[in-house]
Parts: C-alpha cells; structure tokens; sequence
C-alpha cells in the first residue's frame, strides 16, 4: 500500500516492495549514487514509513539499524535530511 496525502503526511511502502527492497540494499551497500537517484525520483522517500508485520522504520532507521554502522552511512544520512 502507498498513501499519500499531502506533504505532511508519510508515505507509506510494504517493506517487501521494490522500492523499499532497493533502498535497503543501498544503504545496506552504501550505494549513494543509489539512493541519490531514489531519491530525486521520489522525494518523500526520505520520510516514508516502511511498514510490514511488525510496524514501521523510516529510511533514517535503516541507516542506524544493527549492527549500527554500515558504508556511508554518514553521508547517507546528510543525503535523507537535505531530502
């Protein structure tokens, strides 16, 4: 499911859905050239909620998810803030 309303409101993809499975391989990998296109595609990537069984994380959690440090990471998050 994606909904979107207006800016405000989050976007919302299924954690097993293409976007979100190349977005976490990105940040996975630290593919900036990646999340950089991901991202000029569809803006409100960078606050979209993921969501599957067990709730949500956003793409900032991704980042910071265990084991708490992948490649890029820094500039990763700089990418998803100017976002």
């Amino acid at each position: 499911m994606v909904s979107v309303s207006d800016e405000t409101t989050a976007v919302q993809i299924p954690a097993d859905g293409p976007r979100a499975v190349e977005l976490l391989l990105a940040v996975l990998s630290g593919d900036i050239d990646t999340i950089r296109r991901l991202l000029t595609e569809n803006p409100q990537l960078a606050r979209a909620w993921i969501v599957d069984s067990k709730g949500f994380r956003t793409p900032l959690h991704m980042v910071t998810d265990w084991p708490g440090y992948f490649p890029r990471g820094p500039q990763i998050v700089r990418l998803l803030i100017q976002a």
